[in-house]
């Protein structure tokens, strides 16, 4: 005796199979928005090293233009070193207590 075999269970219903695909998309969505984004790197070309970008400048190749030893070099340097010594005041405070109120060391920048 033969069976008729209903379609549903040969395959699956239109609806069925949308919604499946669509979970499937949506998970592949999801998970590829939320991977971590590699960097993007240059390439670097024989002979030439590590190619620098337009702000990166090699402090032995900084040029000093000008009397190292001229008043207004002298108070340059006094400027920075005042600057470096409040950002390690800062940073002694802020390692002590992390919420520890360091507005009296912040003034604005007068370069």
């Amino acid at each position: 005796e033969l069976r008729a075999l209903r379609p549903g269970l040969l395959f699956a219903s239109p609806e069925a199979a949308a919604s499946r695909r669509n979970l499937v998309l949506s998970g592949a969505l999801a998970a590829s928005a939320l991977a971590p984004a590699a960097p993007a790197l240059a390439a670097e070309f024989p002979l030439l090293g590590k190619v620098r970008g337009p702000f990166e400048v090699d402090p032995k190749e900084a040029i000093i233009v000008g009397d190292i030893n001229s008043a207004d070099s002298k108070a340059a340097k006094a400027m920075i070193n005042q600057y470096l010594n409040r950002v390690e005041e800062a940073r002694a405070a802020l390692d002590k207590d992390e919420q520890a109120d360091i507005t009296s060391l912040l003034k604005p920048l007068a370069i």
